[in-house]
């Protein structure tokens, strides 16, 4: 994240797994480093910290090479709490010339370290940024509900308006919770969907359109809010199993999202400037009279991001497993609760890997009611993630859902 001190040899270790390594230190010491008490004022810059090493000249290095190791160190937090509960604190931030303001710290040191803050807060806004489009992104147009491995007959349309709200934070970065920088989405989503037949398999061709605002809050709230249409999905599911008496269906849904909506490097965007292509499995089968179980699986891959302030940003796939049980309370209407589990995702900058892979479980209740035209279905679904690491976590997720067959 942060650049290297110029100098042969040097190499930077990244700010997440910087604030965490602390060479040679007995257990309880504070500080990145043990180091002796003469205290010496150091700059601090709000959103930039870097650490690296290199060797150096002083002879055979405490570790048996051939040469001591310095340390160059851009801050002296002891943990990337405060690093994010003290450091993200740029309000107002309205493009990349601005840096955060510099403020003086002070740590104790047994040799001079030079200093190397990073240039702005691009590098920490981008992440914090980057991991809000994850979570709050078009993305969520693929999770699905109880009774989505249904599908209509061929012939008929389907028209699905969704309302969802989610508050996102605190985050979660390597085991520690930040509980400064928070978000809310208020995403709608628009899905077409026509059922037809090609020889004897049934497709679904669909599109999925976003829009909506998403906006920081917190130690977030001075980042302009976004709003604006989002990145299009065009998906197309194959039904593999149909079977009515069993109340089974197992169906196969390759899906692109493409780059359409608009995106800034600095800023909340609805865009994620990249596209992403998704492979889901999903089915449902009955259990006795009253109950259903739903399971689905997807990959979801992603294309680079080019533009994003840090460097160019690319990501390993994602996992998503989702499992639900269904009761009929009454005939067209069903509660159901599931579980949601992502995993990966982690990224890499300029070809850096950050470590940064991610993994979510949530839990989900939901409910739905046929009105008596029997081409109207009203949805609710509720969520709240369980366990979060390396991301935002979803305190609260409420979505409404109203489809309409033609």
């Amino acid at each position: 994240m942060g650049a290297p001190v110029e100098g042969k040899g040097q190499r930077s270790l990244g700010i997440w797994r910087a604030l965490q390594h602390r060479p040679n230190a007995p257990r309880g010491s504070p500080g990145l480093v043990h180091l002796h008490q003469v205290k010496t004022p150091i700059p601090r810059f709000a959103c930039g910290f870097a650490l690296t090493k290199s060797p150096g000249a002083d002879g055979p290095g405490a570790n048996g090479g051939g040469a001591t190791e310095r340390w160059v160190v851009a801050a002296a937090l002891p943990s990337i709490r405060q690093l994010l509960s003290q450091g993200i604190r740029c309000q107002g931030l309205k493009n990349s010339s601005r840096t955060c303001p510099k403020t003086e710290t002070s740590m104790t040191q047994s040799t001079r370290l030079p200093i190397r803050p990073l240039p702005s807060a691009a590098v920490q806004l981008s992440a914090l940024i980057g991991g809000l489009a994850l979570a709050a992104s078009s993305a969520q147009a693929l999770e699905a509900h109880p009774g989505d491995a249904v599908a209509p007959p061929p012939g008929m349309g389907l028209v699905g308006l969704y309302a969802i709200h989610t508050d996102l934070g605190p985050l979660r970065v390597q085991g520690q919770t930040v509980e400064g920088p928070k978000a809310r989405a208020d995403v709608g989503l628009l899905r077409l969907f026509y059922a037809t037949r090609l020889g004897n398999v049934q497709i679904n061709p669909q599109m999925v359109i976003p829009f909506g605002r998403v906006a920081g809050q917190g130690t977030l709230a001075g980042l302009e809010s976004a709003s604006g249409i989002g990145d299009v999905s065009l998906l197309a599911s194959v039904m593999l199993v149909q079977d009515a008496a069993s109340r089974s269906s197992v169906y196969l849904m390759p899906g692109v999202t493409f780059k359409t909506g608009a995106y800034e490097p600095l800023k909340l965007s609805l865009g994620e400037n990249r596209n992403k292509f998704v492979l889901q499995l999903g089915g449902q089968t009955g259990l006795g009279k009253d109950w259903i179980v739903d399971g689905y699986l997807d990959l979801t891959a992603y294309g680079d991001n080019d533009r994003n302030a840090a460097g160019a940003l690319s990501q390993k796939p994602l996992l998503t497993l989702q499992s639900f049980l269904r009761y009929a309370l009454a005939p067209g209407s069903e509660l159901a609760f599931g579980l949601r589990h992502f995993t990966g995702a982690e990224t890499s900058l300029a070809g850096v890997a950050q470590h940064d892979g991610q993994s979510r479980t949530s839990f989900l209740l939901n409910g739905s009611h046929w009105l008596s035209d029997g081409k109207t279905q009203l949805m609710f679904n509720w969520g709240r993630d369980l366990n979060t690491e390396n991301g935002f976590k979803a305190t609260s997720n409420f979505e409404l859902r109203a489809i309409r067959l033609f």
